[in-house]
């Protein structure tokens, strides 16, 4: 890494692809490697920004939809 400019950052996430998905040979012991690298603090604090946005809409989604089943369930409760 002596050789990048300064402030470059370089990001590795490895995960479980989801149920289905086609393997590539690149996946080792079944696990996705996804690299991102960021040129400067800037894209750093912006990719940082997306995942965060990304996180809180996620669990924002979660809790609608655990607040509408419990909606649902208490509904059938009241009609039986």
């Amino acid at each position: 890494m002596s050789g990048w400019p300064p402030g470059t950052r370089l990001i590795l996430r490895k995960e479980r692809p989801h149920p289905g998905a086609q393997l590539r040979t690149t996946d080792a012991d079944g696990m996705r490697l996804t690299g991102f690298l960021l040129g400067n603090q800037v894209e750093l604090n912006r990719y940082l920004e997306l995942a965060e946005t990304l996180i809180s809409t996620v669990a924002g989604v979660d809790e609608f939809c655990i607040t509408n089943v419990m909606w649902h369930r208490e509904q059938q409760r009241t009609r039986s």
